[in-house]
């Protein structure tokens, strides 16, 4: 518009353009003209240089999210990967494992509830997850034994009987028995649940022990659960469609192993600087929390035998 001023003047205007006067008009025009071309100029500039800038923190928002988005699938395969792999003596292999891997442990629990009556329900969780993960043999294991007693004195339980380790070599040799009925007679343990499967079947040895065949599968999902914790640029909406992911992964037994575990190294780990990463599980245990008396072990009914 204002680019339209000279010719204005020249074939509408009321003055004498062609004197002295006209002259003088056109330098005061051309000084009129000056700021506000390089105002416009300098707007345009700042816009295109705005512009730019948006553009490039889009194209790094979208790059971020890519990012994260491979990862959490990456992630995911190398999850699905170490479910594949898992494998019961050749008998139990892949997902199904987990139907009898959680009800071994469950029994585990039973029997260290029935044995230790009193203990807070987190106590009973540590002993349990430890002879889980450690297993048992006829000869003892005075190792783990120590293990469990040096932490639960730690944790503020001073005064144990003086006949708690042996009341856990009792215990261990109980399991062990147990197990020996359940390979001769197919007589279960205390909530542990053989209903689904076929009649003839072979089952693995119970209580010897996941170091072995769950500690990649505890840490890959301890990664998930972290990963989907620490990325602050991801959106709520977005972060609530990644857990329904990972949990779509999941079995109903999965989830409430994976929600033990966290809770067993929260209490084993109080103190120490890894617990400050220790992620958030709320999603998965509203998910046990549909069939609690099964799945969450915070549950009373959880212990009571399923035979």
């Amino acid at each position: 518009m204002i680019g339209c001023f000279p010719y204005l003047f020249t074939n509408f205007g009321v003055l004498d353009l062609t004197g002295v006067e006209g002259a003088n008009i056109g330098n005061a025009i051309n000084g009129i003209m000056g700021p506000f071309v390089a105002m416009l100029a300098a707007f345009m500039t700042f816009v295109a240089f705005w512009m730019q800038y948006k553009t490039h923190v889009q194209q790094r928002e979208d790059i971020s999210q890519e990012r994260y988005v491979n990862n959490f699938m990456k992630l995911i395969d190398i999850y699905r990967e170490i479910v594949n792999a898992i494998n019961l003596e050749d008998k139990i292999k892949g997902r199904p494992a987990f139907h009898f891997i959680f009800y071994e442990f469950k029994s585990i629990y039973s029997a260290v509830h029935s044995k230790y009556i009193g203990f807070e329900d987190i106590a009973v969780l540590y002993i349990s997850f430890e002879i889980f993960m450690s297993g048992i043999v006829e000869k003892g294991n005075p190792v783990l034994n120590n293990r469990i007693v040096e932490l639960l004195r730690e944790k503020g339980h001073t005064n144990l009987p003086c006949d708690f380790q042996q009341k856990l070599d009792e215990l261990e040799r109980e399991l062990i028995q147990a197990n020996t009925n359940f390979q001769n007679t197919k007589e279960p343990p205390i909530c542990f649940r053989v209903e689904k499967y076929r009649e003839d079947m072979v089952f693995p040895n119970l209580y010897k022990g996941y170091m072995d065949k769950l500690t990649s599968y505890f840490n890959v999902t301890y990664l998930i659960l972290t990963f989907l914790n620490a990325n602050k640029n991801i959106t709520p909406d977005a972060k609530t469609l990644k857990e329904s992911m990972f949990s779509m992964q999941l079995t109903n037994h999965e989830i409430s192993l994976i929600v033990m575990y966290i809770y067993y190294i929260r209490y084993r780990d109080e103190g120490k600087q890894r617990i400050q990463e220790c992620p958030d599980i709320t999603f998965l245990e509203d998910l046990n929390k549909r069939f609690p008396n099964t799945f969450y072990w915070k549950d009373p009914r959880f212990i009571e035998s399923d035979n």
